[in-house]
């Protein structure tokens, strides 16, 4: 329903798979992030979420996984499949996620399993 140069863009769907183009590199493999780089980061998922906020969808899940940057460094949204439609809670909710993914970025996600391996 979007079609957003922040969005990552989705070839196909069937019952067995989800194709889409290499879009880049998870946010959460990378990092950390200076404060000026992170922010620029969720600005721009900030204007995508705008996007889809005006068109009343909420996207539901947004975490550092779920942004990708691609070949020439730009944040792209995916990570679609809590979406829904709009509500005023749901829309609190993507804002307040983008707080916690500048968080997260700040902090090269800490939080993550492969960022602190055992041994």
């Amino acid at each position: 329903r979007c079609r957003h140069p922040g969005v990552v863009d989705l070839l196909g769907v069937d019952e067995r798979s989800i194709r889409l183009r290499h879009a880049g590199t998870a946010l959460a493999r990378l990092g950390p992030f200076p404060l000026d780089h992170a922010a620029g980061i969720v600005c721009a998922v900030a204007d995508v979420v705008h996007a889809l906020h005006r068109l009343d969808v909420v996207h539901g899940d947004i975490e550092a996984a779920h942004v990708l940057l691609d070949d020439r460094g730009r944040p792209r949204l995916c990570g679609f499949g809590m979406a829904q439609d709009r509500t005023d809670d749901g829309a609190a909710d993507d804002v307040a996620a983008m707080g916690r993914l500048l968080g997260s970025l700040l902090r090269a996600g800490a939080d993550l399993p492969w960022a602190n391996p055992p041994g």
